[in-house]
């Protein structure tokens, strides 16, 4: 008919010649995962030749057995079903994973590389390999056929500086390697393959995001606050956020979306990651990058943290961009700033001068997470005075803390406030400020 030839149909060709040429199992589930890559919850146009075409059953039944367990993988097994009927046989992938039940077997450290050995059936194994840096820098998924061919793969290497390592060892040390990637992009084998060791290190709920961390403090803090954030229930948020803190402000301000939106729970982060960095005994700072299910990173979100009664606790966030540039996602920012921010549910009950101070705030730009730590740094400091110049205060003295531009006569104008009480305030407050100090209640 005149009509140009199906390129997909003929990437799709060369890939199925490829997956039967391939005699290693770990060939195979690579080349089969690399087709997934950078699809998300569905299908690429190559994957949907793949379903149509009237070889593909060996290929599919491979991208079936190592897609993500999420909307991706139902609609393979669809396709796998359709194939199915009417057909003697079963397509065979060439290699056996279980991605249900897998047993962690043992493993090993030898430098930097991490080795993981799962019984996936009775009599077979699979062979995780790693090597460990920012990020997984490369990763071999190994299906082994028995025991037998499980010791050849483990002597393949020199075993004399080895390590063993226990379950809880190797969430360590991956949770830290992927969360020292900050805001960077995982590489092409972690993106393939990382779900693989994902559902097999850091269980969830398959409703659920899924959340890697690095430090067993830092696991358990996330862990808190995930599943309070997966079950909806926000009432627990004050088992996670100090009392009297700027978190508690915002949350004070616009509920519990002040903590959900930032991390951008509902704006496409299928799983956080967090770098936990450790100040001193009583402080620290946590950053926590969200990313997609194709570990595109979305959102970036500093936690200050208190420790107080054996625990930690959220002090104050900071929504950030991503990036060398910075940028924030649209949906973020649309709630945390302008015109559309989230709704304020308490402004009628704020005192006077905090009233003045949120508008003024607003109309400069600021962020209401930002906002909410001015309002806890002006409670903090307890100023006295007119309303209006312990708002010019306040604002003026946030500006100077941050290195940001303010005019002292231009904010005085706007908030009809009294320049010499406004001196006087200013003059009240720490040069340089000084760290607020955090006691267990």
């Amino acid at each position: 008919m005149g009509l140009d030839p199906d390129p997909w149909r003929e990437m799709v060709g060369q890939a199925i010649a490829l997956y039967a040429k391939a005699t290693d199992p770990a060939e195979r589930v690579t080349l089969a995962a690399s087709l997934l890559v950078g699809d998300g919850d569905g299908l690429s146009a190559l994957i949907m030749a793949l379903c149509h075409h009237p070889e593909g059953g060996p290929l599919l039944a491979a991208a079936h057995a190592v897609a993500r367990t999420d909307e991706q993988r139902r609609i393979l097994s669809g396709y796998l079903v359709r194939r199915r009927r009417g057909v003697t046989g079963i397509d065979d992938p060439g290699f056996y994973l279980n991605r249900d039940t897998p047993a962690f077997h043992t493993a090993f450290l030898e430098g930097d590389l991490l080795a993981m050995v799962f019984r996936e059936y009775p009599g077979r194994y699979a062979v995780l390999a790693m090597q460990l840096g920012e990020g997984v820098e490369d990763l071999v998924v190994r299906p082994v056929a028995d025991e037998a061919a499980l010791a050849e793969v483990l002597q393949a290497r020199t075993p004399s500086a080895r390590t063993p390592m226990s379950v809880d060892d190797c969430r360590a040390h991956v949770g830290a390697a992927i969360a020292s990637l900050r805001d960077r992009r995982a590489s092409t084998p972690w993106r393939a393959l990382g779900h693989l060791v994902e559902e097999r290190l850091f269980p969830t709920d398959e409703e659920a995001p899924g959340f890697v961390v690095g430090e067993a403090d830092a696991r358990l803090f996330l862990d808190r606050l995930a599943q309070i954030v997966v079950d909806g229930d926000f009432n627990l948020l004050t088992e996670v956020v100090f009392p009297g803190s700027a978190a508690e402000v915002l949350m004070d301000l616009v509920g519990s979306e002040g903590l959900t939106v930032p991390l951008g729970i509902h704006a496409g982060v299928a799983r956080l990651e967090i770098v936990f960095e450790t100040g001193s005994h009583n402080e620290a700072t946590a950053v926590i990058i969200g990313r997609s299910a194709t570990d595109e990173p979305l959102t970036c979100t500093r936690f200050h943290l208190c420790s107080a009664q054996d625990m930690w606790w959220l002090y104050e966030l900071e929504a950030r961009g991503v990036g060398s540039e910075d940028r924030m996602l649209g949906s973020v920012w649309r709630s945390l700033c302008g015109p559309n921010h989230l709704p304020l549910q308490i402004f009628d009950e704020l005192p006077e001068y905090e009233q003045e101070l949120v508008v003024g705030l607003l109309d400069d730009g600021y962020r209401l997470d930002e906002i909410a730590a001015v309002l806890q740094m002006g409670r903090t400091l307890d100023l006295d005075g007119e309303s209006g110049s312990v708002a010019a205060a306040c604002h003026l003295a946030w500006a100077r803390l941050c290195g940001e531009p303010a005019f002292a006569a231009n904010l005085i104008e706007r908030y009809d406030a009294d320049e010499s009480e406004v001196t006087r305030l200013l003059e009240k407050l720490p040069r340089p400020p000084e760290p607020l100090q955090f006691q267990a209640r």
